[in-house]
């Protein structure tokens, strides 16, 4: 079958937002509509935004986002500001662009770890490493270099 090569301004991606709840982590989804962004623009953003200026760079809607009340949540500048101070909804953004972007220069590794070692655990740099498509061998040769 030919490749039909489209250009897509934005696409649709589910995110799971993970929360503490009663000493375990509860899932959460909602829908975020990310722009794309080639693969220089993206290796730009991961080496020069810090998170809530990334995740304003690729965000630029949402569905399924509701209120206390189970109203929905508009996307506005305002609501914006409010999800973006939650560091547990933008690492879910953060990680579900990442899955979207499993295409992403493997040379880029490197950097993604430590854009995600910035006041993260190495936990998460790992599973920002998988996210990102990283094989096995290729975490541990990342072990390896950063001493972990």
């Amino acid at each position: 079958m030919a490749l039909v090569f489209k250009k897509i301004a934005e696409y649709d991606w589910q995110v799971t937002v993970e929360t503490p709840d009663k000493g375990k982590f509860k899932q959460e989804t909602f829908t975020a509509k990310f722009k794309n962004i080639g693969r220089k623009a993206f290796a730009k953003l991961v080496e020069e935004q810090d998170d809530e200026d990334f995740v304003k760079s690729v965000l630029v809607g949402w569905s399924g986002v509701k209120d206390d009340e189970g109203n929905d949540v508009p996307f506005n500048d305002e609501n914006f500001e409010a999800l973006t101070d939650n560091h547990f909804i933008v690492k879910g953004i953060i990680e579900a662009f990442g899955q979207s972007m499993r295409g992403a220069s493997r040379k880029k590794l490197r950097e993604v770890a430590k854009y995600w070692v910035q006041g993260e655990v190495i936990d998460e740099t790992v599973e920002a490493l998988k996210a990102f498509g990283a094989t096995e061998e290729q975490i541990a040769a990342e072990k390896k270099t950063k001493n972990w």
